[in-house]
């Protein structure tokens, strides 16, 4: 700010004069601002997202309080993938400073599925296997971001006996459930 300093002259009968001379002190030091490392963090159970991921950034300077700003805030919802967060700071004198970090939200929740009820069939006359078996399709899907594929490891024919067929539900993230399902020939 401006500071006044008084000069004052004595002669030696006593006589003085003064003047005033002003010494501005100017703040230019920029504010120290600290980001956290990058965040990685899991989504929400049965969400796309992580709700209120908080985070905290560390601000100082030499003179005064400082004011902290970052985007999206601490406290925020994040979806899934990769989020730039940009932290400003500000002090009364108008330096400012900034620093940046990334919050990474992945899905690892698998999504599940119900396979199609137990088939039942008859031996295909003359052969010890039914091929053209209906497996019928699965009753639910269901995942937090979404399925992407829905596959089994069936077969064209199926031998006399118990056979096992193993539904695949894939997410659009890459993860993966399974049941199984009979086909007693």
């Amino acid at each position: 700010g401006t500071n006044a300093v008084v000069w004052t002259v004595t002669d030696v009968h006593g006589n003085s004069a003064t003047c005033t001379q002003q010494v501005v002190v100017v703040d230019n030091q920029a504010p120290s601002i600290s980001c956290p490392a990058d965040v990685g963090i899991g989504t929400d159970p049965g969400q796309c997202s992580a709700s209120n991921v908080v985070y905290t950034v560390s601000a100082s300077d030499n003179c005064t309080n400082v004011t902290v700003v970052c985007s999206p805030a601490s406290g925020s919802m994040f979806l899934v993938g990769v989020t730039a967060v940009t932290c400003g700071v500000s002090d009364a004198a108008g330096n400012t400073n900034g620093c940046s970090f990334t919050v990474t939200v992945s899905d690892t929740e698998r999504p599940t599925l119900s396979c199609p009820a137990d088939v039942m069939v008859n031996a295909d006359p003359g052969l010890c296997s039914a091929s053209g078996v209906a497996l019928g399709v699965p009753v639910s899907t269901n995942d937090n971001c979404g399925v992407s594929t829905v596959v089994n490891d069936g077969s064209g024919a199926y031998p006399v006996g118990s056979n096992a067929v193993v539904w695949t539900v894939t997410d659009v993230h890459g993860n993966s459930g399974s049941c199984t399902q009979k086909v007693i020939v």
